[in-house]
This record gives C-alpha cells, sequence and structure tokens, in this order.
C-alpha cells in the first residue's frame, strides 16, 4: 500500500469512524478505571455506535478500503478486551487466572489469524453473519456484567462469571469453526 493511498484512507469517512471508536474506547478505559460508570457507558455506547456506523456508511457511500476492513475487526476485538479488562477489575484478578477466559483469547487470537491469511490469500476480509451475533453477543453479556457489578444489581460470584465465561467462549468457538468451514469451502 502506498504512503498517499494510505493517508486518503486514513481520512475516509468511514475510517475515520472506526478510529473515532478506538477513541472512544480509550476514553471508556480511562473512565472505568476512575470508577465513572456514567460517562465509561455513554463512551461504551459511542465505541459500539461507531462499530454499526461505519460498516453502513462504508457501504452506503461506496468507501470500502482495505485498511477499513482491517481496523474493524481490530476494534472489535480491543473494545471486547476492554470490557473483559473492566469486569476483571471490577472482580478482581482470580477471573485472569479462569480457563474459560484463556480460551475465548486463544478463539479470538485465531479467529484474527485465520482472517489474516485468508486476507493475504482472497485480499479481502471474510465477514459473516455468525461472527457478528458473535460479537454482539460477547459485547452485550459483558456489558451486562459489568454494569449489574458495577451498580450492584447482581450479588454474583467469581465462580458463577468463570461459567457465564462459556457463553462468549461457546459463541467464540462456532465463529472460528464457521471461518474454518468457510475456508475448506474456499
Amino acid at each position: 500500500m502506498s504512503r498517499p493511498g494510505f493517508v486518503r484512507d486514513l481520512f475516509n469517512p468511514p475510517n475515520c469512524v472506526t478510529l473515532s471508536g478506538f477513541g472512544f474506547i480509550f476514553l471508556y478505559v480511562l473512565a472505568a478505571g476512575n470508577q465513572q460508570l456514567g460517562f465509561a457507558l455513554a463512551c461504551l455506547f459511542l465505541a459500539g455506535f461507531s462499530d454499526v456506523a461505519d460498516g453502513y456508511l462504508a457501504k452506503k457511500t461506496g468507501n470500502i478500503t482495505v485498511l477499513g476492513a482491517i481496523l474493524d475487526p481490530l476494534r472489535d476485538r480491543v473494545l471486547f478486551l476492554a470490557l473483559i479488562w473492566h469486569l476483571i477489575l471490577l472482580q478482581g484478578l482470580s477471573l485472569l487466572l479462569c480457563w474459560q477466559f484463556f480460551l475465548i483469547l486463544i478463539f479470538e487470537a485465531l479467529i484474527v489469524l485465520v482472517n489474516i491469511v485468508w486476507f493475504r490469500i482472497h485480499e479481502r476480509i471474510f465477514v459473516h453473519v455468525l461472527g457478528k451475533t458473535r460479537q454482539l453477543v460477547n459485547v452485550l453479556f459483558f456489558v451486562a456484567l459489568v454494569v449489574g457489578l458495577s451498580l450492584d444489581m447482581m450479588p454474583i460470584t467469581t465462580q458463577q462469571i468463570k461459567a457465564m465465561f462459556l457463553i462468549p467462549a461457546g459463541f467464540s468457538l462456532l465463529a472460528l469453526m464457521s471461518y474454518a468451514a468457510r475456508w475448506k469451502v474456499a
């Protein structure tokens, strides 16, 4: 990718929306770390909205770029990791020791790896409904946990949270299997 093309793509309106999502995630992490739940949730909402808006804007205007195809799923993973970090902050470091947490990270890393290899071969990112559903379920799951724990609405133990980690782990596994099945077909 040439330098001028990269700069042009960087300032492409849909990519600017994607990049704003990274900014909102950063603000979310800062606010969550300072226990400013209202501001953190507003930033979280805006980061999530940027995920919907950038793709819609790119398709509607025909401004689909390679950079956007790389930044969008990267922002999704960063948002997901920020939510997990907030949950760990609320529940203590014991969640870092649970195998379910590492299972999710492994599945998500494998999905990223499959997409990178797929992109190198086919010069496009493979997106499908199950992957989008996985992202939505994972984000909603962790947002509900974070909000519930932050507001003391959910008297829940670390052991119960570890068991609930199987939900996003399961969706990540299904998405990974779907990517792998698509790989065989192509």
